[in-house]
């Protein structure tokens, strides 16, 4: 399994005369600020929620003389003050049904795909140019897009995320305790890749409500991914597979992956302001 290793640099630390492309991804958990130089990404910051304005408004304001070009992605509907403050630039660009991709979109309601799933095909087209390609991205949804050889993109699945169907046990339920991922006692669930042993059969049944709850939620998860990635494989020949998201290195331990890249969504990103800025 390929995993790029981005440059940890700080944008902080390049030159001051540097001119960088800063990327900034709103999604539904966390806020994440960063900065390329060329392809390289500088890693920036991140908050999580609540949004805040300001702390957005504050590194950009820090590293203005840095910045060339800024791209800002939301999935938000809280951010109405940053999106206005931001336009005042001329050479930000505000991702919209307006922006051009570097693939073919042939999504049925376009109006209603989430920038993190065009920012993830994006990224594909560069990181496996003219392949099938399906994106894993495992966050609070995970999130299946298929980018085909001709790059082509027609749509995938949205399923709900390990955090989420912990929490609608526990909220739908009267008795059942609020968890959460537990990368550790999940190895010990899963066990072998390729075969099922008597100890995992064991512990899938599980014998405590806590190990009752994680066989239902993480294991069949793992499962539930694993035969979607089977089905694609059987329509698409010579398929390539990439995780990405806040549970990559959970599926990346239950399952191969073509390649585990953290940074998808930000590369993808900025692949796009790339196209868009250079018209």
């Amino acid at each position: 399994m390929a995993q790029p290793s981005p440059s940890s640099k700080l944008i902080s630390t390049a030159k001051s005369t540097a001119q960088f492309d800063c990327v900034i991804d709103a999604g539904n958990t966390n806020v994440k600020i960063a900065f390329f130089d060329n392809n390289d990404l500088q890693i920036g910051k991140t908050i999580s929620s609540p949004y805040s304005h300001n702390w957005v408004a504050d590194i950009i304001t820090k590293n203005k003389n840095k910045i060339a070009h800024t791209i800002y992605s939301s999935v938000r509907n809280d951010d109405t003050k940053t999106i206005n403050w931001l336009q005042k630039d001329k050479n930000f660009h505000l991702l919209s049904l307006k922006s051009k991709m570097p693939f073919i979109n042939k999504y049925a309601t376009p109006a209603t795909l989430g920038n993190d799933r065009k920012a993830n095909m994006a990224a594909a087209t560069a990181i496996a140019p003219n392949k099938n390609v399906l994106v894993i991205d495992a966050g609070t949804c995970i999130k299946l897009d298929m980018l085909q050889a001709e790059n082509t993109y027609f749509g995938g699945a949205i399923h709900p995320g390990i955090d989420m169907r912990y929490k609608a046990l526990h909220d739908y339920t009267g008795k059942l305790p609020l968890l959460g991922m537990n990368e550790k006692k999940a190895r010990k669930l899963s066990g072998n890749r390729s075969s099922v042993s008597n100890t995992e059969f064991e512990l899938v049944i599980g014998t405590t409500t806590e190990q009752s709850m994680r066989a239902g939620v993480e294991i069949a998860t793992v499962n539930e991914i694993k035969s979607c990635i089977l089905a694609y494989r059987k329509k698409c020949k010579n398929l390539q597979t990439i995780i990405t998201g806040g549970d990559m290195r959970f599926f990346a331990e239950q399952m191969n992956f073509t390649f585990a890249i953290p940074n998808l969504t930000l590369m993808g990103l900025h692949t796009i302001l790339k196209i868009n800025m250079n018209e």
